[in-house]
């Protein structure tokens, strides 16, 4: 069992009685550059990793968030049922978890016809956002929480989708 708890961008998992800690914040600025991208990927490519590899990337990458990339990866493989190319995206275990399916996002944005602007209330990860994005003129993406919000601008500029305005507040206010 996992108890999440969300307090400065900082995400508690608790496995028995091993205690780690995810820094969303800390993660995504690791991810902008080209280089911290491709030795993520190359954790990912990796099938599995022994608790010996894990201390070793910790001794000798200690500059690196390491648990959080194995945490994400861990959560990336979990969605990846649902979500296809899950391993390009950002998710917290809750939105792992809430996020639409890739084949149910596609529907969504398939139902919203010739809408040319529209809102995505609580878009969590953004994978509703994402596919009414592709053929829409304005999106605003909306979220109260600002680390989830957060996490649906990085997996929006991975698909390099530009029309999107963030905007963290309440549904009922926007």
């Amino acid at each position: 069992m996992r108890k999440i708890e969300s307090t400065f961008s900082k995400l508690t998992l608790e496995r028995g009685e091993i205690k780690e800690t995810m820094n969303l914040n800390n993660l995504l600025n690791f991810l902008q550059t080209v280089e911290n991208k491709q030795f993520f990927a190359e954790l990912q490519n990796k099938k599995k990793i022994s608790i010996n590899e894990t201390q070793a990337l910790l001794k000798n990458n200690p500059e690196k968030p390491i648990k959080d990339m194995l945490s994400l990866i861990e959560l990336q493989n979990k969605t990846a049922k649902r979500v296809q190319n899950s391993r390009k995206y950002i998710f917290t275990a809750k939105s792992s978890e809430q996020c639409s399916s890739t084949i149910l996002a596609k529907y969504h944005a398939s139902k919203m016809g010739a809408l040319h602007t529209i809102a995505d209330l609580c878009c969590g990860a953004g994978m509703d956002l994402i596919q009414l994005a592709k053929n829409k003129t304005k999106v605003f993406a909306v979220d109260a929480d600002e680390d989830v919000l957060n996490i649906a601008k990085f997996n929006s500029q991975v698909e390099v989708l530009n029309n999107i305005r963030f905007v963290c507040g309440k549904a009922e206010d926007f």
